[in-house]
């Protein structure tokens, strides 16, 4: 069914991203002037773009908790949710970390450290909604398939 085919799709998309991200992070990591030469000459800018890459590339497998996970349950019929907890998480809480923590240590790597904590935080939300449904999915299910 379709249900299940998705379910499939949730895992295998993780994987590929999880095993696919070392050979990105080396490769971000390991080339990171070269990368940034295609944005920026300048070199203040391009630190601020060194500061970002190794602050944020090594927690990269953290996306697809709520990239995936978001998609299959729009997948599903369940689009609401996704996109008010991708809000809450991506959004609100980014906001709040700029007007609470950044004021209290402003350095730019203080404002970095909002993405993999936010990350994170959207991800374990969407994959609580994600089996919520999914009980409900697979006992509708095997109801349906004892009837």
């Amino acid at each position: 069914s379709g249900f299940f085919r998705i379910s499939n799709h949730l895992v295998n998309g993780r994987l590929f991203f999880w095993h696919s991200k070392p050979i990105a992070l080396g490769s971000h990591y390991f080339g990171k002037e070269l990368f940034v030469r295609f944005f920026t000459a300048e070199a203040d800018v391009a630190e601020f773009a060194y500061i970002r890459m190794c602050t944020l590339l090594p927690f990269y497998f953290l996306v697809p908790l709520y990239e995936v996970g978001g998609a299959a349950l729009r997948g599903i019929g369940h689009s609401l949710a996704p996109a008010l907890l991708t809000v809450m998480g991506t959004c609100v809480l980014r906001l709040i970390w700029v007007f609470t923590v950044c004021p209290r240590w402003p350095d730019y790597r203080v404002l970095m450290v909002v993405y993999p904590i936010t990350w994170a935080l959207t991800g374990v939300a969407i994959m609580i909604c994600w089996f919520h449904y999914d009980r409900k999915l697979v006992k509708k299910f095997r109801t349906a398939q004892t009837a």
